[in-house]
Order: structure tokens, then sequence, then C-alpha cells
């Protein structure tokens, strides 16, 4: 398990930094960097406070997934109601949760408590919101082009 957490953040920091600074495509400086920031989430006790943002990046995967099914039942001409009350149930309550979180561990870092974890959950927190606004906003154009997509496949 350890070593795919080590791979993952060596392939996503040589995808994010790479074209930058060309140190992180290296395999070697890619491991040791997502070792220590390993070591700093453990040791500083930060894991603690993000872990449970994960479970609401979680939810909101599951809630896309009920989108994609949804909408592709919808533009097939099937019955799509089954598909869409827990996509939207799953949809609200997954923002309300990140909601509470975000603003519980951003009113935690405010007050001095955990700082760095607590400010780290709060954006994430935020970004994780303004994801799934997103994805509500592309869900509201599909099914406004409900008409057209049957139309087009007839």
């Amino acid at each position: 398990m350890c070593y795919l957490v080590v791979r993952f953040m060596r392939v996503a920091t040589s995808e994010m930094f790479g074209g930058s600074i060309p140190l992180f495509k290296n395999i070697h400086f890619g491991a040791i960097v997502a070792l220590i920031l390993s070591l700093i989430v453990i040791w500083t006790g930060v894991w603690k406070t993000i872990w449970v943002l994960f479970g609401g990046a979680n939810q909101m995967m599951a809630s896309l997934a009920l989108l994609i099914i949804t909408v592709w039942l919808m533009r097939n001409g099937k019955k799509y109601a089954w598909t869409l009350w827990p996509c939207v149930f799953m949809y609200i309550t997954t923002i309300a949760a990140l909601g509470y979180t975000g603003y519980n561990a951003l009113r935690a870092a405010l007050g001095g408590t955990s700082v760095v974890g607590n400010t780290i959950a709060g954006v994430v927190a935020v970004v994780l919101i303004i994801c799934a606004l997103l994805l509500g906003y592309d869900g509201l154009k599909a099914f406004s082009r409900k008409g057209e997509a049957v139309a087009e496949a007839a």
C-alpha cells in the first residue's frame, strides 16, 4: 500500500512540476520528495484532519457515476428516475458535508488549532465544492440537451 502512495505522489509531482523543474522527472528525486511529504503529513498529524475529505471526494465520484448513468439512460430513451434521485441526493448531501467540514476546519485554523492541517482541509473542501458545482452545472447542461440527443439518435 505504501508503495502505491509513493508511486502516485511521484507521478503526480512529475506531471505537475516536471515541465518547469526537470529534476522532478527523475524517479528517484520524485520518490524522495513523496516520502518526505508523506512523513511530514504523518508526523505532524495533518493526515487526521485531511483524511475525512477523502470520503467527500469519493462520494462526489459516486455522484458523478450516477450522473453519467442517468444522462446515458435519458439519451437512450430509458427510464432514468431511479438513478437521477440518488444522484441528486448524493450530490446535495456531499456538498453539505464538504461545506460543514470546510467551515469547521477553517474556523479551527483561524482559532489557532492545528493551523496547517485545518487550513489544508478547509482549502481542499472549498476546491471540492467548486468542482462539485462545476459538475452540477455540466449535468444541468446535459439535461437541457435531452431533446437534441434523442433527435440526433433517431
